[in-house]
């Protein structure tokens, strides 16, 4: 178990870090369940916020993710550097738990939703959404991902590269990429992603 404590987080001035700091500390040194459950309790609606971004998660999956999330935060207490916030950190684990999931799941129906085109337009939206799902075969994994954040969770492409872990030039260029693929593939809808 790493016991080295720093001192760090107590030199500056943010409280919530301070308090994170003694309580991972605890859990480091004394293998202390209720301050882990403190941190759990802290963070646990920001986690669920991060998880239910992903809209092919149901509640029950949502939950064993948010679950998952704290036994591998657990676990790798150790490996918390301090250099990030604890919920940065947390986070993390989090959005990496979501996608791994999306990638294993086989997807019977596609999420992305382009709304406000569709609603201009008089067509069936089960052929829309199919022929969608089609065409998002033809991206590779980043680039639905990176997709999926900025065009249909609204995240900008500085918060995408945040989630992804990714430097802004490539979140960018993964959905460029994406949307030259996806306006080919869709072409005979008309319309512009």
């Amino acid at each position: 178990m790493n016991c080295a404590i720093k001192i760090e987080p107590l030199l500056s001035g943010d409280q919530q870090k301070k308090d994170d700091w003694l309580l991972i500390q605890r859990v480091l040194i004394f293998s202390d369940q209720q301050a882990f459950a403190a941190l759990m309790r802290r963070y646990q609606m920001g986690v669920r916020r991060v998880l239910s971004r992903f809209n092919r998660l149901e509640n029950v999956t949502l939950d064993d993710l948010l679950q998952e999330t704290f036994i591998r935060a657990f676990i790798s207490i150790s490996h918390f550097n301090y250099q990030a916030k604890f919920s940065t950190w947390l986070y993390r684990i989090a959005f990496n738990l979501a996608v791994d999931y999306s990638r294993k799941k086989t997807i019977d129906k596609c999420d992305l939703e382009f709304a406000e085109s569709v609603a201009e337009y008089p067509i069936n939206n089960w052929e829309l959404q199919t022929d969608l799902c089609r065409a998002m075969q033809s991206l590779s994994e980043q680039q639905k991902i990176a997709v999926t954040l900025c065009l249909s969770e609204g995240y900008s492409h500085i918060e995408a590269a945040q989630k992804m872990g990714l430097p802004l030039g490539t979140v960018k260029t993964h959905v460029s990429r994406a949307k030259k693929i996806l306006q080919r593939e869709m072409m005979h809808w008309q319309f512009t992603v």
